[in-house]
C-alpha cells in the first residue's frame, strides 16, 4: 500500500485579548459604561484588577450574576466598535510581520 502524501501546515494561532493588544483599559471602559459604574477606578484598582481572575473583578466591580450574558452580549459589541483604540504590545506588529 502507498502512503498517503500529506501537505504540512505550520500555523501559529493567537488570542488577541491580552496576547497581541493590550485591550484591558478598553474592556474597562466598556464594562464601566455597560454598567453605568458610578465609581472611578484609581490606577491602582486598575493594576490589581489587571492580575485578577474575572470572577475577582466581577466581584470588586459589583457586578451581579443576571447582568453577565447581557454584557457579554453588549460588551462584544462595543469592544469590537473601538478595536482602532486598542494598541498592539511592543514588538509584536513587526513578529506578526516576520511569521507572515
Amino acid at each position: 500500500m502507498k502512503p498517503i502524501a500529506t501537505q504540512s501546515t505550520k500555523v501559529i494561532v493567537f488570542d488577541f485579548d491580552g496576547t497581541i493588544a493590550d485591550s484591558f483599559e478598553v474592556f474597562l471602559e466598556v464594562l464601566a459604561t455597560i454598567v453605568k459604574h458610578s465609581r472611578p477606578l484609581t490606577a491602582k484598582q486598575i493594576a490589581d484588577l489587571r492580575k485578577a481572575p474575572l470572577k475577582d473583578i466581577i466581584k470588586e466591580l459589583g457586578i451581579r450574576p443576571w447582568q453577565i450574558p447581557f454584557l457579554l452580549m453588549r460588551g462584544r459589541r462595543e469592544i469590537s466598535a473601538r478595536m482602532e483604540q486598542i494598541p498592539a504590545f511592543n514588538g509584536i506588529p513587526e513578529a506578526l510581520t516576520q511569521l507572515a
